[in-house]
C-alpha cells in the first residue's frame, strides 16, 4: 500500500517539475528537462521490475502453500538466475541499505 502512494507522489512531483521546466525558456532548461525525463523513465522501470518480481514471488509462494509441493519454490530459488538477481537487488540492496 505504501508503494502505491509513493509511486503516485513521484508521478505528481514529476508532473510539477515538467510544468516548471516547460514554462521557463532558458537555454539550460533543455538539459534539465531531458535529465529529469531520463531519471523518471529509469525509476519507472525499476519500480515496474520490483512489482513484477514481488508478484511473481507471491504467486509461487501461494502455489507452494496451497499444493504443499516445494518443487516450484526450489526451481525459483535455485535454477532461476533472474530471481537470484532480483532478490539481491531488491532485498539486499534496497531494504538493507548501503553497506
Amino acid at each position: 500500500m505504501l508503494m502505491r502512494h509513493t509511486i503516485g507522489m513521484y508521478i505528481i512531483v514529476f508532473g510539477l517539475c515538467m510544468q516548471v521546466l516547460l514554462r521557463r525558456e532558458r537555454s539550460g532548461m533543455r538539459l534539465y528537462f531531458w535529465c529529469t525525463v531520463s531519471l523518471f523513465v529509469l525509476a519507472t522501470i525499476f519500480v515496474g521490475s520490483g512489482v513484477f518480481g514481488m508478484t511473481h514471488q507471491a504467486a509461487i509462494l501461494f502455489t507452494v502453500a496451497k499444493t504443499h509441493d516445494l518443487e516450484p519454490l526450489l526451481r525459483y530459488l535455485v535454477r532461476d538466475s533472474s530471481a537470484t538477481a532480483w532478490v539481491y537487488v531488491f532485498i539486499v540492496k534496497v531494504f538493507a541499505g548501503p553497506c
